[in-house]
């Protein structure tokens, strides 16, 4: 499957063919990962066979009725007009039945008056030559085939690379076998209409054959592309390399010696040295890969030998082992699941990345006023400013008043249980419930990291934390707190548009995951006002924000409200805080002011459901009950500062 999927990326073909895919129909939902909308499939028989062919949804390609589980024939009209047939086949396996492929190309040939073009799996060579190694061909059977292609007026179109696309790649000398099963040919017409194509035979990757890739129209162009420094961030393929922890341990005890440094600078140095150790010494992780490409092709260009076949598989495992790295790289920026039948995906998680970037990039935006707001500068200042106002405190002075409906839930015990000291275990527990690659802070490092290098890195990391969780101070520095914008919409054109995800540093949120675990364990019967919310408040008024912008940060914003999604206390606070607005619904309903319904007669009746995306609120359709309705809210939003976008959000219905 990566081998699939990194050609894929590499070539963008406009038309593929899979040959022996050894999946039926429901096995085959590949299209989707490789961009070709259409497909069309035949089965395989067992484990054996299958074939498959994939265009992309600009492709002008029509299936023939008839295909079978040896070919699958189409037409392909082309922009200018040209009509012509391309078909796949693949030939019968076994020796004895090789006159049944014979028969079909002669029968194909015989269908459909257009040029031809088609590629094929034969299992068959045209000539001796085409083999090296295994026992030899019969010649009966390669007159054969060039006679197959001789009566349908097809010819060979040849090959740029390495002339063998089959190898067995057996470890001994005396058994391997190396043979140009696959090719592609095309009748005069075809290759008239387009003189300039090009047969190449291309990287084999993971598989044991070669794809054979078809240019029609060559033009080789260099693209170009004006990147933006990313900031720093810890690469989890360098733990793939045996170096790495040599570098991390250098770096930690070097960034110790200037005394008692908080977790921020030491994290800052090692992922420095880092860096540096990975520019310096490793290289550019694709020029490794084309390197070892370029070994390894060219020791199998060498005259077959018992050390050539043990220095080809040093070289496979050596490659094997950068891919498997430049699979990382791609997973860490996919922020993908890895898919159920492999978990070597590089270019699945490249197109991942590649999409979430193309469509996280801000161009525009509309201010309120509807003038757009463009270039970048001007964007980071408008956004700023929006996040300045959100973030700025708007509560009234009713606080008493809302508060007096909220009864104290909060037992003697469960105040114990809060206000005790938290422990080396608890926040161990709280480092391994984060995912390892999840998007790191403004420190760049993400939770594989402190994993990995616990042992050393863990004493610092838990004396820190329990020091904070304890009621000590925030370290200066640890809770700063960048913001990105993902769309929530497919062409978002306000801010309201982009939910806003924080990713604070890695010690930070250890901090507030051990808080929201403990709030996890009496959360059922707190939804009230708690009495450990000095810790809380903490982790809250303490931070300070800066939003990302296509790559470049804003100015430092200081928020007096607010939490974004990604920070591990939202969840927990955002329910302990609408609890005092359901205790307001369930007040009115006891007094009969705000009916609500019954689901059945002998229900109970309910006024309000609350979700954490949605609040359902049920009322008669009466003026009192409006008003009712807007004192509440009124009430709620003075207390609390949360405002309700009344306009955007409600919705009126009837219940039956």
């Amino acid at each position: 499957m990566q081998g699939l999927l990194e050609l894929v990326k590499a070539e963008d073909p406009d038309v593929l063919f899979l040959s022996e895919t050894k999946l039926d129909k429901e096995g085959m939902k590949i299209k989707i990962l490789l961009n070709m909308p259409h497909m069309e499939v035949t089965n395989c028989v067992g484990r054996s066979g299958g074939l498959a062919l994939l265009w992309k949804e600009d492709v002008n390609l029509v299936v023939n009725p008839g295909s079978s589980r040896f070919h699958i024939n189409a037409m392909v009209t082309g922009d200018d007009g040209f009509i012509w047939r391309i078909t796949s086949i693949c030939g019968e396996p076994q020796s004895r039945a090789k006159e049944k492929t014979w028969k079909l190309l002669r029968i194909l040939h015989g269908q459909y008056n257009l040029p031809w073009m088609w590629f094929e799996d034969l299992k068959e060579v045209m000539f001796a030559s085409e083999k090296q190694g295994g026992q030899a061909k019969k010649q009966a059977c390669m007159d054969k085939f060039r006679m197959a292609l001789e009566f349908c007026e097809l010819e060979d179109l040849g090959f740029v690379g390495d002339p063998y696309t089959w190898r067995n790649h057996s470890h001994c000398a005396a058994n391997y076998v190396k043979e140009r099963l696959d090719r592609s040919v095309a009748d005069l017409e075809w290759r008239t209409h387009f003189p300039a194509y090009k047969a190449i035979n291309g990287d084999p990757r993971h598989s044991d054959h070669r794809p054979v890739i078809v240019i029609l129209d060559p033009d080789p162009h260099l693209g170009s592309s004006h990147g933006v420094r990313e900031r720093p961030k810890f690469e989890a393929f360098w733990l793939e390399e045996d170096q790495c922890e040599e570098v991390v341990h250098n770096a930690w005890h070097l960034a110790l010696l200037s005394g008692d440094v908080p977790i921020r600078d030491a994290i800052r140095k090692v992922n420095s040295e880092l860096h540096s150790w990975s520019k310096e010494v490793l290289g550019d992780l694709q020029n490794r890969i084309k390197k070892a490409m370029k070994d390894l092709n060219r020791c199998r260009k060498r005259a077959l030998s018992q050390e050539q076949v043990s220095l080809e598989h040093m070289l496979r495992y050596k490659l094997e082992r950068l891919q498997d790295q430049k699979n990382t790289f791609w997973k860490q920026r996919a922020k993908a699941n890895w898919l159920k039948d492999g978990d070597m995906n590089t270019s699945f998680f490249h197109g991942c990345a590649s999409e979430r970037k193309k469509v996280n990039l801000l161009k525009k935006l509309k201010s309120n006023d509807g003038i757009w707001v463009e270039g970048d500068e001007n964007l980071r200042s408008f956004i700023t400013n929006y996040y300045q106002n959100l973030f700025t405190s708007s509560a009234g002075t009713r606080e008493s008043e809302f508060l007096a409906v909220v009864a104290s839930v909060v037992t003697s015990e469960m105040n114990s249980f809060l206000r005790r000291p938290f422990t080396v275990e608890e926040v161990k527990t709280a480092l391994v419930s984060m995912g390892d690659l999840k998007a790191p802070g403004p420190d760049g490092m993400p939770a594989i990291f402190y994993k990995r290098f616990w042992e050393l890195i863990g004493a610092k990391v838990q004396l820190e934390v329990l020091g904070v969780l304890n009621g000590g101070p925030i370290p200066v520095g640890s809770n700063e707190i960048v913001i990105v914008l993902i769309p929530k919409i497919n062409k978002p054109e306000r801010v309201k548009d982009l939910r806003p995800i924080s990713l604070s540093n890695l010690v930070f949120k250890v901090v507030c995951q051990s808080i929201a675990c403990q709030l996890k364990e009496v959360l059922e019967d707190i939804i009230s006002q708690n009495q450990s919310a000095f810790l809380v408040m903490s982790c809250i008024t303490s931070v300070t924000y800066r939003v990302k912008v296509n790559k470049n940060l804003t100015d430092v914003i200081i928020p007096q409200r607010g939490l974004c999604q990604g920070y591990p206390l939202s969840p927990y606070l955002f329910i302990m805080c609408v609890e005092g607005l359901s205790t307001l619904f369930k007040q009115t309903e006891e007094d009969g002011s705000l009916h609500g319904v019954h689901v059945c007669p002998a229900a109970p009746r309910i006024n309000h459901l609350f979700f954490m995306d949605d609040s359902l609120i049920f009322l008669k359709v009466n003026e009192s009950s409006a008003k009712k309705l807007r004192d509440i809210l009124a009430l709620y939003e003075d207390a609390s500062g949360h405002m309700w976008a009344l306009l955007a959000s409600l919705t009126l219905g009837t219940v039956y």
